[in-house]
This record gives C-alpha cells, sequence and structure tokens, in this order.
C-alpha cells in the first residue's frame, strides 16, 4: 500500500518536470499579474524568474529521487530501491527550495517581495565572493561593491529607508526561517499546523543527511 502511494508521487513529480523547460509557460509573466511590476523593481534580478528557478531546482531533487529509487521491471511493472540516507538528503533540498519559491512569493505587498528577491541576490553576491577566498582565487573587490551598490539602488528605487540598507539587514535569513515562513503563510495545509511542523519536517530530513540519527532511530523513554 504504501509502495503504491510512493509510485503515484512519482508520477506527480513526472507532470511537474515537463513544465520546467525553458520553452514552458511557467517562465512567462501573465498579462496583469502582480509580478509584471514585481519584476521591473527588480530587474535583472527578477523575483519571477527567481521563484520559478527555486521551483525548477526543487522538482529537479524530486526527479533525481525518483531515478534513485523508481526501477523498471518487465511487463510494466516497478520494484523500487531504498537507499538508508541518500534520499533524504534529496528530499530535504526539494523542501527547502520549494519553500523558498514560497518565500519569495508569499507577502501581500510589493515591497516585502521585491526586498525578498533582492536580499537574496545581494547574499548571493557575498556568497561568491567568499567561496573564490576558499579556492585562493582573489576577486574584483570594485566589481563586488558596484553590483551590491546596484541592488542597493533597486531597494531605494522600491521604496526602502536607509536604514534598511545596511550588511546586518540585508542578510538572508536561514532555511529554518524560510521553511517556517512558508508554512505558515503557504496554501498547502497538508503538514502539522503552524510553522513548527514544516520544520520539524525538515530537522527530521537533515538528520540522515549528516550522520545524525533520524527520530525515528532514537529510543523514546517510557
Amino acid at each position: 500500500m504504501l509502495v503504491r502511494a510512493l509510485l503515484a508521487q512519482f508520477g506527480r513529480i513526472d507532470t511537474l518536470a515537463r513544465y520546467t523547460g525553458e520553452d514552458q509557460p511557467l517562465w512567462q509573466v501573465g498579462m496583469g499579474s502582480a509580478l509584471v511590476g514585481d519584476d521591473a523593481k527588480t530587474d535583472p534580478h527578477r523575483l519571477s524568474h527567481s521563484a520559478v528557478l527555486a521551483l525548477v531546482v526543487a522538482i529537479d531533487h524530486l526527479r533525481a529521487l525518483t531515478d534513485l529509487v523508481r526501477r523498471e521491471v518487465k511487463d510494466g511493472e516497478q520494484q523500487m530501491l531504498l537507499h538508508s540516507h541518500a534520499p533524504f538528503t534529496l528530499l530535504r533540498a526539494a523542501l527547502e527550495n520549494a519553500a523558498r519559491a514560497v518565500w519569495l512569493l508569499g507577502p501581500q505587498q510589493r515591497l516585502e517581495r521585491v526586498g525578498r528577491c533582492l536580499r537574496m541576490h545581494y547574499a548571493d553576491i557575498t556568497n561568491i565572493t567568499n567561496k573564490a577566498k576558499l579556492l585562493d582565487y582573489q576577486p574584483d573587490h570594485t566589481e563586488t561593491a558596484k553590483l551590491k551598490e546596484q541592488v542597493k539602488a533597486l531597494l531605494r528605487d522600491a521604496g526602502a529607508q536607509e536604514t534598511d540598507l545596511t550588511n546586518g539587514k540585508l542578510k538572508m535569513p536561514g532555511y529554518g526561517d524560510i521553511v517556517a515562513d512558508a508554512g505558515a503563510n503557504g496554501a498547502d495545509r497538508s503538514a502539522p499546523a503552524g510553522p513548527p511542523g514544516r520544520v520539524r519536517h525538515r530537522r527530521y530530513l537533515g538528520a540522515p543527511s549528516h550522520c545524525r540519527p533520524a527520530p525515528w532511530q532514537v529510543d523514546t523513554p517510557r
């Protein structure tokens, strides 16, 4: 019964994957959508593309899971191969990226949506610079400063105050907070009520990913 239910979910993933190609309407913003204005305020870091990319990454991890687990046999029947740890890493990445899309699109106010998108790209600039140093590559600090100032200028044009443009205020929240926010404000209520349910799921998936005992592997004291 459980195997059949899992295979049915794999079918849904196959359907979702068909929407992620570059020629698919998923990448196109419909006329009248609030995203038209959001994209104008965030160009060249278009909010719609940032959200779609998060969904593409989430679906790609789910597709990798189906390829890892699902096996074809004769006469159209399927069998499954379940690894002990690897699927949880893929599921966590899928959950976090799907939550990032909801986190970007969720706020009712344009300034907050635009702010989240641009803070994410500001963090990307910082992270790329830091990773370059780890590879003994000296980044172009002039270009880095120029890119950061471009993001700040977009935030000013969108209505952000100068006090919101300090490095501390421009930090991205952690994925635990992003998942919690998506759980609180997203449309799907299938997980336990409130943000803790979604965060708990993320932590469950993270345990086997990092060689830590999963909650179901720990004996509960009587």
